[in-house]
């Protein structure tokens, strides 16, 4: 599904610009809508905001071969684009790694991953053909993997969707980003070592195929500057990287 942000009263002579498509993983998606709405409001470019996990929406910008930027939550699936000649610039975002989600007071006493292999629990994680947490859960597990797999309640598609039937009570735990925990009421995060280990940098790409790449590369400046998007992703718990301010539309 595609949010769409329209022109309002920003910047007139950006105004009559064309809509920049933003494809962009899931756990991200409110700091990224704020953003791309400040964006609109200082420059009056509509941005389209299309939202999924990592894996399914790097299949859509190959196969469709348009859009202008893509933000990945992990540095593989960066890698791959590039190797696919997909993305030209590339600048990281936010440092981030898997916790797990439970529900307030932690009534199951989750503590390890092991607990998350109990009889007694039901858990959710992100599917690794799809979403970037999953892969991350995956690899926590190592040779546990086979174990959680057998007695998954649920593998969904995208993080915010594992955070979901935590916070719902459909399931007891779920693997999910640590940014993502406080977007949902009623959550708590439990910190495993096994699993901050898997930690990743969010990145926003410029795509290949954008037919205006200027335009892309200066809303990218935008969503990591530290005076506009990198403080969004900041006050929503983000551990933001190092990015230059953005002065106007076209500058650094």
């Amino acid at each position: 599904m595609v949010a769409v942000l329209g022109c309002g009263t920003g910047d007139s002579s950006r105004s009559d610009a064309r809509p920049l498509l933003v494809f962009c993983a899931a756990g991200m998606k409110e700091p990224v809508t704020a953003i791309a709405e400040a964006y609109r409001r200082d420059t009056g470019v509509e941005v389209q905001l299309q939202f999924g996990g990592t894996g399914s929406l790097m299949s859509q910008i190959a196969i469709a071969k348009q859009g202008d930027l893509f933000i990945a939550a992990d540095a593989e699936a960066v890698a791959i684009v590039r190797s696919r000649e997909l993305v030209t610039d590339v600048v990281p975002i936010a440092r981030q790694y898997p916790v797990v989600a439970v529900k307030a007071g932690n009534p199951k006493a989750i503590r390890t991953l092991d607990d998350l292999l109990r009889d007694d629990v039901r858990v959710a994680i992100g599917n690794p053909e799809a979403a970037s947490i999953g892969k991350a859960t995956k690899a926590a597990f190592g040779d546990r993997w086979p174990t959680l797999r057998e007695r998954l309640a649920v593998m969904k598609p995208t993080v915010t969707e594992v955070a979901l039937d935590v916070s719902i009570g459909s399931v007891d735990a779920g693997v999910v980003w640590n940014a993502v925990v406080p977007m949902f009421d009623g959550l708590e995060t439990v910190r495993v070592a096994e699993l901050e280990e898997q930690s990743e940098n969010a990145s926003v790409c410029v795509l290949a195929a954008s037919e205006q790449p200027a335009a892309a590369l200066d809303l990218a400046r935008f969503v990591v500057a530290p005076n506009k998007g990198a403080r969004t992703f900041a006050e929503r718990g983000f551990d933001v990287l190092a990015g230059d301010p953005w002065e106007g539309t076209g500058t650094p």
